[in-house]
């Protein structure tokens, strides 16, 4: 499955404003595949708050994730943000929690994060403005992941994926990777799937997109 809409409750203006109030404490994501520094990220929970890879990055060896992420300086300063992860995902035992910036003009390329086929990130739109898009290969069609503002997805990153801003405004995400779950968390997936299904099957009106 490429993705799977879930059925959460919009983060709310209260978090974007504070998103964008906190620019000037983002950092360059994978410097040097997105020109000019188009591609920010802040991390409120990992290795620290400018160390926005994943774990192997900075030599942590997979088994010492758990004890290695922790809430960093740049939680405090989103308190918003990280009173609703907390809420919304409840005993959850988080790794990188970010926040994602990708400014007017940036386009990531295609990309895949893993192999594995597995919903292994979570990622909630503070803002999807006209003009942005995020998109995957499927068999060698691009498809486009529904978002719009406030809407999260579980997304699988195995798949190549690109986000492009054709906008005039900041796009605003923000993106969560659960090391553990629990009951709560299970359930969510459960009712989602039960809601919006699987894309494949057409049961969200994917549609493909050309190019």
């Amino acid at each position: 499955m490429p993705y799977l809409r879930l059925d959460i409750p919009p983060p709310g203006e209260a978090v974007l404003a504070e998103a964008a109030s906190r620019i000037p404490h983002f950092v360059d994501h994978r410097e040097g595949e997105v020109p000019d520094g188009r591609w920010k990220a802040l991390a409120l929970h990992g290795l620290g708050s400018d160390k926005t890879l994943g774990f192997e990055a900075y030599g942590v060896p997979e088994a010492g994730q758990a004890d290695a992420y922790q809430w960093t300086d740049a939680a405090d300063l989103c308190p918003a943000t990280t009173a609703y992860v907390k809420t919304t995902f409840p005993e959850a035992q988080f790794g990188r929690v970010r926040l994602m910036l990708l400014r007017p003009g940036g386009r990531i390329p295609f990309h895949a994060d893993y192999s594995e086929r597995k919903l292994a990130s979570i990622s909630i739109a503070l803002n999807h403005p006209a003009g942005c898009r995020f998109l995957y290969r499927d068999r060698g069609v691009v498809h486009e992941v529904p978002f719009a503002d406030g809407r999260a997805f579980a997304v699988n990153l195995s798949y190549e994926h690109s986000v492009v801003n054709d906008s005039q405004v900041d796009r605003f995400h923000f993106i969560v990777h659960v090391l553990r779950g629990n009951a709560q968390f299970r359930e969510l997936f459960l009712r989602s799937f039960s809601l919006y299904g699987d894309p494949r099957e057409g049961v969200s009106g994917q549609r493909p997109v050309i190019g």
